[in-house]
């Protein structure tokens, strides 16, 4: 529910603002909720940010900061994160990537999962990695693109990731 409501809040004003539904339209907003593993020990957590530089995070579980805090990224934050979902083709790819259904070329057990939700032209685009799905070319990708999200809006202290 808690999730629900930051996605609410952060994408309100892109998506009020927003274009007819085009393939060519703009990222307004990228989020991505981070899940538990399987032993409890990874931080479940939803952080979202919007091409407006207004940026987000609540921390569900197994992290050191546990509820909303506002988030200051740099600009640069919101434009490494579209560059890279351009990169990786991100539009195209299906909805979910965690058994061999969906492509895995290999499913391993316990393992924790992540969900993006990509905003353009006043539609949302869900794309969910299981990290257990072993899949050259998607999985490592979108892998890199959870680090990446981590890394620019710079939640790490909020996880108990360093300083």
């Amino acid at each position: 529910m808690k999730f629900l409501i930051l996605l609410a809040v952060l994408f309100i004003t892109s998506v009020a603002q927003a274009a007819a539904p085009s393939v060519q339209a703009p990222v307004t907003s990228v989020a991505m909720e981070q899940y538990e593993c399987f032993r409890g020990t990874c931080p479940h957590y939803v952080v979202a940010i919007n091409s407006d530089g207004t940026a987000g995070y609540i921390g569900l579980g197994v992290a050191k900061q546990i509820g909303p805090v506002a988030l200051h990224p740099p600009q640069s934050a919101f434009t490494r994160i579209v560059r890279e979902l351009e990169a990786i083709n991100f539009s195209k790819l299906q909805r979910s990537y965690a058994s061999k259904d969906d492509g895995c070329k290999e499913v391993w057990s316990d393992q924790s999962a992540v969900t993006f939700y990509v905003t353009r032209g006043g539609k949302t685009q869900t794309v969910n990695l299981y990290y257990g799905c072993k899949l050259p070319g998607v999985s490592d990708k979108l892998a890199a693109l959870a680090q990446l999200i981590d890394q620019v809006t710079g939640i790490a202290p909020l996880l108990g990731r360093g300083q």
